[in-house]
């Protein structure tokens, strides 16, 4: 999302949480991750490159009209500022933030059971309950259940819990290791309808044309995303017909992205249905600390990129530059400069070159010259 502190800097309603939203979705570099996939897809000849091309071109020629004053200028216009050149990786970006949208656990999943299981060990662990952690953090069914023949491959491996906290990762970590990274994390003032704690399923219904006045077949989709000002869709009839082509259909898709994700043609009606994925990748990493850290990869030292990312910002009055600094912002490498005119946030990323950035709050020491640190891919 545009934020306070990003886009509409001098907005009134700018707070440290704007701030810290900024940083964390910076942190994790859709639009590196989005130039990538553009690298390898360029010059590929495939039809989404072409799409992807073409709908560029459109963007920029609406652009192109507006400046003109051909067509008349949208009132949001003068919020943004400059608007355009559109290139395939801004394309690119949305969807790798729809992507993370409805991953729903980049953020704490993974360190907050993490955490939750240390303060069970540490609470049962010389109790007659002991066996409590596995009955919290099974992977059966709480109760009798239908379940379906397994056909895949039986001698993959089954996690094991317990088996994954005896490696000498967790072992050697602070016993507030992962209570510092959770702080950290939730310090985060994401969307209200992210990472909530209903339980929820992921549903589509049809209706038969036995069943209906006119015979005609009904879908009713629930796309599972919340309701948001500026709204996640947009409405799109794409017509090729009248040059040449065989296209002729209405529906939805997400802004910046061509297409028709929930529509209908002349002959069907189609819905998507997501369920919350698990599409992020944390790492622990074995951290060779010194003056350029470099982490342990097939037993060789792959040094770390730093990449620099600067955002400015404003305050009122009675604040200084520092107020806005929290948990998650102070788990970087971080320096606050107070200027004429606001403030400038300057933090510097760590990443691995083959996962991706380091969670703020996750580096630390645990012994001479060694480290540890998480990283999201």
């Amino acid at each position: 999302r545009a934020i306070a502190s990003g886009v509409f800097g001098s907005s009134a309603a700018a707070t440290a949480d704007d701030l810290s939203n900024d940083v964390y979705m910076r942190t994790l570099n859709l639009r590196g991750v989005a130039e990538k996939m553009w690298a390898e897809m360029d010059g590929s000849g495939e039809p989404v490159e072409k799409m992807l091309l073409d709908f560029a071109d459109g963007v920029n020629e609406y652009i192109a009209q507006v400046e003109s004053g051909a067509v008349e200028k949208p009132l949001e216009w003068p919020l943004v500022g400059n608007i355009g050149p559109w290139t395939p990786v801004d394309t690119l970006t949305i969807a790798r933030l729809q992507s993370w949208d409805l991953s729903f656990d980049g953020r704490t999943d993974k360190v907050h059971n993490a955490a939750r299981v240390a303060e069970l060990q540490e609470r049962w662990s010389n109790t007659e309950i002991v066996g409590i952690i596995g009955d919290l953090h099974g992977l059966a069914p709480a109760t009798d259940a239908t379940v379906l023949d397994f056909d895949g491959d039986r001698s993959a491996p089954v996690f094991d819990l317990a088996l994954s906290l005896a490696q000498p990762f967790y072992k050697r970590l602070p016993a507030t290791y992962w209570q510092t990274v959770q702080k950290a994390l939730s310090s985060v003032k994401l969307h209200p309808g992210a990472f909530g704690t209903r339980d929820v399923g992921s549903n589509n219904w049809t209706v038969s044309g036995a069943l209906t006045a006119d015979g005609a077949s009904l879908v009713a989709n629930d796309t599972h995303l919340s309701l948001r000002n500026p709204p996640v869709f947009f409405e799109v009839h794409l017509n090729t017909t009248r040059a040449g082509g065989d296209i002729d259909a209405g529906g939805v898709c997400f802004p910046g992205i061509p297409g028709i994700i929930l529509g209908h043609n002349q002959y069907a009606a189609w819905g998507a249905t997501v369920y919350y994925a698990d599409a992020t990748d944390v790492y622990a990493e074995t951290v060779v600390l010194g003056d350029t850290p470099a982490v342990l990869f097939n037993k060789e030292e792959v040094p770390m990129n730093v990449r620099t990312e600067t955002f400015p910002y404003k305050v009122k009055s009675a604040e200084a530059c520092e107020d806005w600094v929290n948990e998650f912002i102070a788990g970087t490498d971080y320096t606050v400069e107070t200027l004429e005119k606001g403030c400038l946030l300057t933090v510097n990323i760590l990443e691995v070159p083959h996962h991706g950035p380091v969670i703020p709050g996750s580096m630390a020491e645990v012994g001479e010259g060694v480290g540890t640190a998480l990283t999201w891919k």
